[in-house]
């Protein structure tokens, strides 16, 4: 990756570069190329492209998608009976005692992209001028301490910055049909984590397996740590398990009954949005696949950041 990120030399004009080209020219010369990168899903696996949003003064991850095919899957889990005592203190809704992780229901999604990583600091700050997080250290490390809200800001921010369109409106409220970047729903987030499997974990059954692909209580030290440094999932994603727990576009509820396609969580605004993935600070059992939580959109934590996903 070059470092003269301005090619006729620096500039006092803030606006953003990729791989050394101004946004308008990177439209021109690559949005063919991208849009058949996007368009060519197999069976056999995973496209990948890269969004480099670095600025010239500093370096860092380029935001890398993998486009999944979609498909049908189970959500949820039946490990545990009727009732879940289990939370961690999250702040759960009042009824967060009921096993929230049931009925286990069949679900089919459309193909979309995802984040191979938790969104970075320096991804962040790119975007949005600021890093809010609490932990400091590395650039590649995940952006924490964000709240619903500044995340589907993040998602807008970035959408404007590679010319594709917002996702969300002045109320946040989603537009599925936009082509730029948001969060993942509830259902995408456990099709990607799940990986093509069905147990508990993508990679068992048994949380003691889990020290080799995700950061938690016991290995992490008490911090979050560099994306990427674990062993990633089947889809090739990394930190599904552990890290820090992400944001999801869904507001929390108990789940429904019956099929669904491309759910988006309860019509109605409820209290608390899903966070999944469990964190640095978790036990095993929320590191799960089917593991989900609740917290206010308002509320932003040192455990808690965000990945991005986009349909193609």
């Amino acid at each position: 990756m070059t470092t003269n990120w301005f090619p006729h030399g620096k500039s006092d004009c803030p606006t953003k570069y990729i791989r050394g080209l101004h946004v308008k020219d990177i439209l021109v010369r690559f949005v063919p190329l991208l849009l058949l990168l996007l368009c060519a899903c197999s069976d056999e696996g995973a496209n990948v492209f890269y969004i480099d949003i670095v600025e010239y003064q500093e370096d860092g991850r380029d935001i890398e998608m993998v486009s999944l095919p979609g498909g049908t899957f189970s959500v949820g889990s039946t490990l545990f009976g009727l009732y879940f005592i289990f939370y961690g203190g999250l702040g759960m809704p009042d009824d967060s005692m009921l096993n929230n992780e049931r009925p286990v229901h069949v679900v089919a999604v459309s193909p979309f992209l995802i984040s191979t990583t938790e969104i970075t600091h320096e991804q962040y700050r790119v975007v949005m001028g600021t890093n809010p997080s609490r932990f400091s250290g590395e650039i590649d490390m995940p952006v924490e301490n964000v709240t619903w809200f500044e995340a589907a800001d993040y998602c807008n921010g970035l959408s404007e910055l590679v010319g594709l369109e917002p996702c969300y409106d002045g109320d946040y409220t989603c537009d599925y049909g936009n082509n730029g970047f948001r969060l993942p729903t509830e259902s995408e987030w456990e099709y990607a984590a799940r990986g093509g499997t069905t147990v508990e974990y993508s990679f068992g059954n048994s949380g003691s397996g889990l020290g080799p692909v995700g950061w938690y209580s016991s290995n992490s030290e008490n911090k979050p740590h560099t994306v990427a440094r674990k062993q990633e999932n089947p889809y090739g994603l990394f930190d599904m398990h552990g890290n820090v727990f992400e944001w999801c576009q869904d507001y929390f509820d108990r789940y429904n009954c019956g099929s669904q396609t491309d759910p988006t969580g309860p019509d109605r605004v409820l209290y608390y949005k899903v966070i999944r993935g469990g964190s640095w600070a978790s036990q095993p059992v929320e590191c799960r696949s089917a593991y989900r939580a609740g917290r206010k959109p308002t509320t932003a934590m040192n455990t808690l950041g965000f990945r991005i996903v986009r349909r193609p």
